[in-house]
C-alpha cells in the first residue's frame, strides 16, 4: 500500500477546507467535515494544522497568497490600465470567493503577517509602477497603497453586503466609477 506524502495530505486538507468554507461558511469548517471532504482521518487535520483554528488560519493565509498572485501577474504596460486592472482583479477575487474574502479581513483568526504583507506589497508595486511612469503623484507609496486598498476594499465590501439602496445602482458601474475616483485622486496635480 502506497503512503500519501505529507505535502499532498496537507494540500488536500486545505483544498477541502476551502470547499467547505465556500459551501458552508466558517461555522461549517470543522475538523471532522474537512477530514471527511479530504478523505483522510480527522487526526490528519491535527497533524498538519494542530487545531481547527490553525486550519482556518491556513485558509486565510492561502487567500492572501491567491490575492497576491492575482495582483502580481498583470501583464499590462500602461500604468493607469495596470492599476485599474489590479482593482478589477481585487473585486473579482472577492466576488468569486465571498466567504474566503470575508474571513481574510474578519479578525476571526490570526493572520500570517508575511502573507498579508506580501499581498499589500503586490498592490504597492502597482503604485510604484505608476510613480515611475509619472501617472501617480510623487508621494508616500505605502500611504497611497493603503488609501487605494481602503477604497477598493470598502467598495467591494459594500457590494458583497448589498449595503446600498436595492436595485438603485449597477454594482459594476459603481465600482468602475470608484476606480475613476482613485485614478483622479492619485494623479499628479499642478506643481
Amino acid at each position: 500500500m502506497r503512503r500519501t506524502p505529507a505535502t499532498e495530505v496537507r494540500s488536500a486538507l486545505l483544498a477541502a477546507a476551502q470547499e467547505v468554507l465556500a459551501r458552508d461558511g466558517v461555522r461549517g469548517v470543522t475538523v471532522r467535515t474537512v477530514a471527511t471532504e479530504a478523505g483522510v482521518a480527522p487526526m490528519g487535520v491535527y497533524n498538519h494544522f494542530e487545531s481547527k483554528d490553525g486550519l482556518i488560519e491556513a485558509i486565510a493565509d492561502d487567500g492572501y497568497v491567491q490575492l497576491r498572485a492575482l495582483m502580481r501577474d498583470i501583464g499590462i504596460q500602461d500604468a493607469r490600465q495596470r492599476l485599474r486592472e489590479g482593482g478589477r482583479r481585487y473585486r473579482r477575487f472577492a466576488l468569486q470567493n465571498p466567504p474566503l474574502y470575508r474571513l481574510m479581513f474578519s479578525g476571526q483568526c490570526e493572520v500570517n503577517e508575511e502573507a498579508a504583507y506580501a499581498a499589500f506589497t503586490a498592490l504597492s508595486d502597482l503604485v510604484e509602477y505608476g510613480h515611475a511612469a509619472g501617472v501617480i503623484r510623487d508621494d508616500d507609496i505605502p500611504l497611497q497603497t493603503m488609501q487605494i486598498w481602503s477604497t477598493v476594499h470598502g467598495a467591494v465590501s459594500l457590494e458583497l453586503d448589498q449595503a446600498g439602496p436595492p436595485g438603485m445602482f449597477d454594482s459594476e458601474l459603481v465600482y468602475e466609477s470608484v476606480l475613476d475616483l482613485i485614478e483622479r485622486g492619485v494623479a499628479p496635480g499642478p506643481s
